[in-house]
This record gives C-alpha cells, sequence and structure tokens, in this order.
C-alpha cells in the first residue's frame, strides 16, 4: 500500500524539482534542438463520481454538489495554471498566438476532461500579456497537501466561474472515437476481452490481499467515527470495497476542493490521516484493482493506442528535420500535442514507464500530466526522448531504443482489435 506523508510529498516536490531543473540544463547545449511535443494529463479537480442525492444534491457526507464528476473552479483554476506554465516552458517554441496546424488536441469525450484543456488553453494562449505568475504560483499545479486549497481558496472564490482570467480563446478540440480502439481499453465496453484479464488481476490473492489491508486499516482506524458521521450503525457498511473506494473519492473530492466539512470535524477524525487514506484508496483502485502492478496484459493493450499516436507523430517530425525543415509547420505534422485524459489513461504509462524504463512512479493526482519530447542533440546529431512527469524530468532515451522497448511490449491497432473481440 502506497503511503502518503504531506510533508515528505512537499520535500520531494521541492528537491525533485531542483534537480529535474539541473538535470535539464546539464543534459542540453545551445546547439539541441527540440523538435516535438506531446503532452497528456488528467483532468482538474472534480466533484465525487455517485452517490450524489437527485433531490437535494448533497453527497455521502452531507456536502452540496451542483451534479456528479464535474470539474470545480478549482480544477479549471488547477488547468489554467498549468496552461500558463506549459507556455512559458515553451516560449520559443511555440508561436505567441494559435496556429491550427502547429497545435493538434484530443480529449476524452466527458465534461471534465473536455472543460480541463479549455481551461488548459485559456493560460497557454492567454490574450492578457500584462498577467505573470510566479514560479510559487505556477508550482501549486504539482503540491498536493492539505496547506493546498487554504493557499487558493481565496483566489478561487474571488473569481468564482471565472477561474480562467484572460478572456477567451477559441481553439477546436478533437474527442477520441472509443469504437475505433483509441482510448480507454481498460473497459470491457470498449475491449470485451479485457474482462479476462480483469477478472484474472482483481481475483489474484495480491490484489484482495491489498484490499483487505486497506479496509481493515480504514475501520480500526477510523471506523467508529466515520459511522458516525454518515449517521449509520451497520458495521459492515465499512467492510465493503466498493463503499470504501466511493467513501473515500467523495472525501477527496471534498476535501481537495476546500469544503470546512465542519459535520465530519464534530466527530474529532483526523482530517489529514483521513485525506492521506483517502489518497491511498483511490490509488489502490486505479492502479492494482484497475491494471495491476506490475505490468501486465491490461497495461500493454491499455497503452498501445497512446504510444502508437506518439511514435506516429515523433516520426513525422523526425523525417522533417532530416529533409532540413525542422522547424515547418505543416497540418499533417503538428510540433505539439495536447491529450486531456484521466488517472486511468496515465496510470498505465506510468506502469509501463517504470517497468520497461526503470522509472519510479507518481500518482497520477489532479492535473498530473505526462510530457514526451523529442530532441535533436547539436554534437552528434542523435535523437532522443526526454520524459517528465509534471514537468520534472524523469528520464531521457535514445530514440531508437525508446521506440524498441515500445514496441516489444505493445500490439498495432490490428492486433489490438483481435485482443479485444477476437
Amino acid at each position: 500500500m502506497k503511503s502518503v506523508n504531506i510533508i515528505i510529498v512537499l520535500f520531494s516536490l521541492i528537491i525533485t524539482q531542483i534537480i529535474s531543473k539541473n538535470l535539464r540544463t546539464s543534459t542540453k547545449n545551445s546547439d539541441d534542438k527540440l523538435l516535438f511535443v506531446w503532452k497528456h494529463f488528467r483532468h482538474g479537480a472534480r466533484g465525487p463520481y455517485i452517490g450524489i442525492n437527485p433531490k437535494n444534491h448533497l453527497d455521502f457526507i452531507g456536502e452540496f454538489w451542483d451534479s456528479v464528476g464535474e470539474l470545480t473552479p478549482l480544477g479549471l483554476r488547477m488547468h489554467y495554471l498549468l496552461g500558463y506554465a506549459t507556455k512559458k516552458e515553451y516560449s520559443d517554441f511555440l508561436s505567441k498566438t494559435y496556429n491550427p496546424n502547429e497545435l493538434y488536441i484530443t480529449s476524452t469525450n466527458v465534461n471534465r476532461t473536455l472543460l480541463s484543456v479549455y481551461s488548459f488553453l485559456q493560460g497557454f494562449y492567454d490574450k492578457d500579456s500584462s498577467i505573470d505568475l510566479t514560479d510559487k504560483q505556477i508550482d501549486r499545479i504539482n503540491i498536493l497537501n492539505s496547506n493546498y486549497t487554504k493557499n487558493i481558496s481565496s483566489k478561487v472564490e474571488k473569481l468564482g466561474k471565472k477561474s480562467l482570467e484572460g478572456g477567451i480563446n477559441a481553439i477546436p478540440v478533437h474527442i477520441f472515437d472509443r469504437k475505433k480502439l483509441e482510448f480507454g481499453l481498460y473497459e470491457k465496453s470498449n475491449c470485451p476481452k479485457i474482462d479476462k484479464f480483469q477478472k484474472e488481476n482483481q481475483e489474484s490473492e495480491r490484489v484482495k490481499n491489498i484490499y483487505e489491508n486497506i479496509i481493515k486499516y480504514t475501520n480500526e482506524t477510523f471506523g467508529k467515527k466515520i459511522l458516525e458521521f454518515m449517521n449509520t450503525t451497520n458495521p459492515k457498511y465499512l467492510w465493503n470495497k466498493t463503499n470504501i473506494y466511493y467513501l473515500s473519492d467523495t472525501f477527496f473530492s471534498d476535501y481537495f476542493n476546500g469544503r470546512k466539512m465542519n459535520h465530519i470535524n464534530k466527530t474529532g477524525i483526523d482530517m489529514k490521516a483521513f485525506f492521506e487514506n483517502s489518497l491511498n484508496v483511490t490509488f489502490i483502485d486505479t492502479y492494482h484493482y484497475t491494471f495491476g502492478i506490475p505490468s501486465n496484459e491490461i497495461v500493454y493493450i491499455s497503452v498501445s493506442p497512446l504510444f502508437e499516436n506518439l511514435l506516429h507523430y515523433i516520426d513525422l517530425r523526425k523525417e522533417l528535420d532530416k529533409n532540413n525543415k525542422p522547424d515547418e509547420i505543416i497540418a499533417d505534422s503538428p510540433r505539439f500535442v495536447i491529450i486531456s485524459g484521466h488517472d486511468t489513461s496515465l496510470a498505465p504509462i506510468d506502469i509501463f514507464m517504470e517497468s520497461e524504463f526503470g522509472i519510479d512512479f507518481d500518482m497520477a493526482n489532479y492535473a498530473s500530466s505526462q510530457t514526451f519530447e523529442l530532441w535533436r542533440n547539436g554534437t552528434t546529431g542523435k535523437y532522443s526522448v526526454h520524459y517528465l512527469f509534471n514537468q520534472n524530468l524523469k528520464g531521457i532515451f535514445e530514440l531508437e531504443e525508446f521506440r524498441n522497448k515500445i514496441k516489444a511490449k505493445t500490439y498495432s491497432h490490428d492486433e489490438l482489435y483481435k485482443k479485444c473481440y477476437s
């Protein structure tokens, strides 16, 4: 079970950013050439998935929501900041204003991912050039701790539904077609045969033990107080992994969006400890229960269309570079690709990068991002791929080594069809 310690998270974020920036500087020289960027991120903070009473719009723990699973003002703000930070990072690489031949954007057909990418784009192409956020303000997108909402809530409350600032830019966003096996292959509705692998994973003793441990810990540590603010006396309620997950997801959503939750405070529950426990539950559900760790068939199937998309665009930009047109802007070969997804789209890539490339993965929390960059070395002329998580450099790989490791474990579209339907 993954443990989350607030102080360690904050300290490691600071150290990682320092090391990452130094590594990024030391591994590049003035003649190195950035050729392509592929950025994949999770939506921002949202409301809970389920358990909202349709009559009074109250969730499991008594907090009011407009609707189920929608992006919140804080979620809008997180992606606005992420877009702004990305613009600063690539200010010398991209045009100052939107060029449809330079940028290609895709999202799942879900409100929270669409609103996230639109929010990102407002920061990315902010028409108010007078805005200049500090590094500390930008880095808030990477901070996940009890002080997050305290630091940012006043700004969000002031802006309300105008959390984006700087006006509106109209930029097209393309939708993944699930029927074409482009996305979400960990779901039976998109890849029917995945059900076999899912059952094998979820019924394994390893996954059962992991869930039993988190259920036992939740009950022993918080059980009585949870039942108190849930206004129930049924002790079996908390021995159900579905209830544990939905309760944790709801608390996580409430807590991360700055809800006061006085009814929970009155029970004397340790809010920080409960927050960490909720993080652990959501981590287990996404990483262990959905995909399994280490990499397995579910992971390889899930990452295949995403990596195929990445390698396709890398090859297009590499070919232009070999023809002495590295800065050419043409519609069929965008320089910057953006994908707006979910924790369930980032997680298999996290797991794959750890198992195949030795990269320690980080949980894909709200507004987390994975970035793959294509570089040409100014001295040797060789191509390499830089991998970043939350804008922190995690690894550099020679292009052909990167391609070969991916090709060795992933599937072509025809192979995916057989895996999912034959």
